[in-house]
């Protein structure tokens, strides 16, 4: 009840129901034999304790065998191959995002004479009376601009007497 294995035999894992005589772990080469009167003793016990214990280092084993160990990789990369890593990436990116038919979405630059972010986001806010006063501006701007007419005085295409 409640198991995700099924009843066949697992080739990588070996026999999915154990017997007392299954070894939970892999015993190294120089493994020492226990008598016969402590196995049958420890029969019972193994056969409750067994599939359970075998489950369990069944998923131990597997989960062992797809874990990649990021620190045993030691070589150490230029900077030029971190360049070519990058653009080839991007590359890569840039294939899937044309053909998935989506446009590439990038981060705009930061606005000019601005450095650095977090001088931005770490400065006060702008006041109320700031912001008033930039809005009532651009109010009476808006209004002048709409207000320009131009008057029409003379023709704009003159003849020069060409037949």
């Amino acid at each position: 009840m409640g198991c995700c294995f099924s009843e066949e035999e697992e080739p990588d894992y070996g026999p999915v129901n154990p017997n007392e005589r299954t070894p939970l772990i892999n015993p190294p080469s120089n493994n020492q034999q226990t008598s016969n009167h402590e196995r049958t003793n420890s029969t019972n016990q193994s056969q409750q304790k067994g599939d359970e214990q075998s489950a369990l280092t069944r998923i131990l084993h597997r989960n062992a065998r797809e874990v990649i160990d990021v620190t045993a990789d030691s070589q150490t990369l230029q900077q030029s191959e971190y360049h070519d890593r990058q653009r080839q990436y991007s590359n890569r990116l840039n294939m899937v995002i044309a053909d998935s038919g989506r446009q590439p979405n990038y981060n705009k630059p930061l606005p000019q004479g601005v450095t650095s972010a977090h001088t931005v986001l770490s400065a006060p806010p702008v006041s109320a009376a700031d912001v008033q006063l930039i809005t009532n501006a651009t109010d009476k701007a808006s209004k002048f601009i709409k207000d320009i007419k131009v008057q029409h005085k003379e023709d704009l295409v003159a003849s020069f007497g060409v037949p």
